[in-house]
């Protein structure tokens, strides 16, 4: 309890470093602190780094607020703090690490959180590093954990509920911007347009939800997920379709998670920069874009050249608009250091190139539209003024002849069309939907890697796009500008959308959190399967050597030594390890060694296996024994035992 506390105040000073609106220097703050503490990781450990940079910042933020006063907004923190809440609670119902890929998130966060020098030691392939994947959020993660000064069985929760927290916080701050007149009503609208934002579903929720009580069932456990696999994958079967709401309760620590509220943040700079009308103080925003727009690389990799090409187009709306010399300087400036700062971590990546190619599968219109229906329908309400133009009706003509091209035309073309136009008026809200019908046009003739992973990482970032002019809508819809729309019954169309946008959350967080644990102990599952092995853990974690444990399958149990205790283990989430590697043949000839180990009757060939990896301890527990079929080493000596589970050491 005192964690939380200490954790949520020390954000509060924070927000005093940067002095900006306090929803946005709130997270800002964190962010470069959390920047710097990446950096400095190259050269010493990441622990004294990040504890040093904080209690500098925590210094400067009460320097800050001696000199330039207390900067807070009590309706940004109470956004963040009902949300954060909210969050913690239902990871109490259900706190495990274990599950899709947790485990996962589990170990890169532990990995960077005990690293002694980035990039962090891989720990599921032993003398490798964390060299090949973006792991800028479990940065974050462990920032989180730090600030807590919690345990991290704890710290991991507390870092999941923090992510929707902040996305919650930053989409208030972004709607009060993004229409200025609010602030003179009663405040409903913002309410409600926040909650759009990021608790909002898709048409397919209503369609399972009307099939179900058709057919007299209830909605069952894979309500939650299956309104996230909608568009049909001639590879996969169905590509990847989430949206923020089934990420904050599903819950995976992943990079496409963590990213959300930084998206958000570089859409606050973006918005600022656009509108600052040369002011040179207001120009820094323009400038946060840099360090912003590399986090975004550093976490998730793909929203990066999105957030670049936006940024060029402001910075060109600016040079047009302006018509100043510095704007050039200015603009080409944050665009090349931006560049500059991405190519400077990439050359220290050894990432497998994700290919791009040219796809002939198309999207069909109703799955898209069970999808996008709703955020679309409202970004055709904001733009309503301009459909009844001659541009409006020849683009809606032109896209239902480019049906034949592609399905999806009918639906975006017009959006892309009119938007831009709008753009070209200074209309901040209609670059981020111009951009995102680019993304969902791109999908449908370019993937990158897979048409899977292309539709997951795309859609989801045009669906935070379309989802701000969206919530304007609602906003303003709300508050009664009955001149906003084409009449005064759109608003009872956009009330419509809005009750069909919360079918998804109302149903499918109580199916997705159906447990009732009560605790934040992410390690529980262990302690639930097999109470020998967490006693086994426990003594594993303050000794530091490689391990061995089952390296069979993916998404098992078997990985959980390496994860709870931050000691790399010889091999383990091959599925994951062959693509992020690309080394079928090192990890076959691992594996079968790992089996050796287990299974051998010939000690030497099994010393001679751990001296090759230089392995200090071998793990025998409840997944060792189901997968290997043994009960003891004779080959090595006993150092730990708790019940039927080992722990050998290799040293005699």
């Amino acid at each position: 309890m005192y964690g939380l506390i200490i954790y949520l105040l020390s954000g509060v000073l924070l927000a005093q470093v940067f002095r900006m609106e306090y929803f946005a220097s709130r997270f800002f703050s964190f962010l470069i602190l959390s920047l710097i503490a990446f950096i400095f990781s190259f050269l010493f450990p990441f622990k004294i780094v990040f504890y040093v940079a904080f209690i500098l910042f925590l210094c400067i933020g009460a320097i800050q607020i001696k000199r330039k006063g207390f900067n807070f907004d009590y309706r940004s923190e109470t956004a963040f703090l009902m949300t954060f809440l909210f969050f913690l609670f239902l990871r109490s119902l259900d706190p495990d690490a274990y599950g899709a890929e947790k485990l996962m998130d589990y170990a890169f966060l532990n990995t960077v959180l005990n690293a002694q020098h980035f990039h962090p030691p891989d720990p599921f392939f032993a003398h490798g590093t964390l060299n090949f994947y973006y792991y800028f959020g479990y940065v974050i993660g462990a920032g989180i954990t730090l600030m807590s000064f919690l345990p991290l069985e704890i710290g991991f929760n507390v870092a999941i509920a923090s992510i929707p927290a902040y996305f919650v916080m930053l989409g208030y701050g972004l709607v009060k911007n993004l229409w200025d007149g609010l602030d003179r009503k009663n405040g409903k609208g913002i309410i409600f347009a926040t909650l759009f934002i990021a608790f909002s579903g898709n048409l397919y929720a209503v369609y399972e939800l009307v099939k179900d009580a058709i057919s007299g069932k209830l909605p069952g456990f894979l309500f939650y997920w299956n309104a996230t696999r909608i568009i049909d994958d001639a590879t996969y079967g169905k590509t990847i379709n989430e949206f923020p709401y089934f990420s904050f309760i599903h819950a995976d620590y992943h990079a496409h998670f963590v990213a959300l509220p930084i998206k958000l943040l570089a859409i606050y700079f973006l918005y600022r920069y656009m509108k600052d009308n040369g002011d040179a103080d207001k120009r820094a925003f323009g400038f946060c874009l840099i360090p912003t727009i590399f986090i975004l690389f550093a976490t998730n990799s793909w929203d990066a050249p999105i957030f670049l090409f936006i940024t060029a187009l402001v910075v060109l709306y600016r040079i047009i608009k302006l018509k100043k010399r510095s704007e050039i300087f200015a603009g080409a400036a944050i665009v090349v250091l931006s560049v500059l700062s991405i190519a400077a971590l990439y050359a220290t990546m050894e990432t497998p190139a994700a290919k791009p190619f040219f796809t002939s599968e198309r999207t069909a219109l109703w799955q898209f539209f069970l999808y996008f229906g709703i955020v679309i329908l409202l970004n055709y309400v904001y733009l309503w003024n301009e459909i009844s133009s001659r541009l409006g009706i020849i683009s809606i003509l032109v896209g239902i002849l480019g049906y034949i091209i592609s399905p999806v035309m009918p639906l975006v073309f017009p959006l892309a069309v009119l938007s831009l136009k709008r753009f070209s008026k200074g209309d901040f809200l209609s670059i981020l939907i111009f951009s995102a019908s680019l993304l969902i046009l791109s999908c449908e003739f370019i993937a990158i890697e897979s048409r899977l992973n292309t539709f997951f990482k795309f859609y989801l970032a045009a669906w935070i796009l379309l989802s701000l002019p969206a919530a304007i809508c609602i906003a303003r819809s709300f508050e009664g500008y009955s001149d906003f729309v084409f009449s005064p019954k759109a608003k009872y169309l956009v009330a419509l959308l809005l009750i069909l946008s919360l079918v998804y959350p109302t149903i499918a967080t109580p199916a997705r959190y159906y447990k009732a644990e009560f605790s934040l102990d992410s390690s529980k599952f262990i302690r639930d399967i097999s109470i020998d092995d967490y006693n086994a853990i426990q003594f594993l974690k303050n000794r530091r050597g490689i391990i061995v444990e089952s390296a069979e399958g993916c998404y098992t149990y078997g990985s959980r030594v390496s994860a709870f205790t931050a000691n790399p283990t010889l091999v383990a989430w091959s599925c994951h390890e062959v693509q992020w590697r690309a080394n079928p043949d090192e990890l076959a000839k691992r594996m079968a060694e790992v089996r050796a180990l287990y299974k051998t009757k010939d000690c030497q060939a099994a010393y001679e296996i751990v001296k090759r990896y230089n392995v200090s301890y071998i793990f025998l527990g409840y997944q060792e024994r189901k997968d290997y079929g043994v009960y003891r080493l004779k080959c090595f000596k006993e150092v730990y035992r708790s019940g039927e589970t080992v722990v050998y050491t290799t040293e005699w």
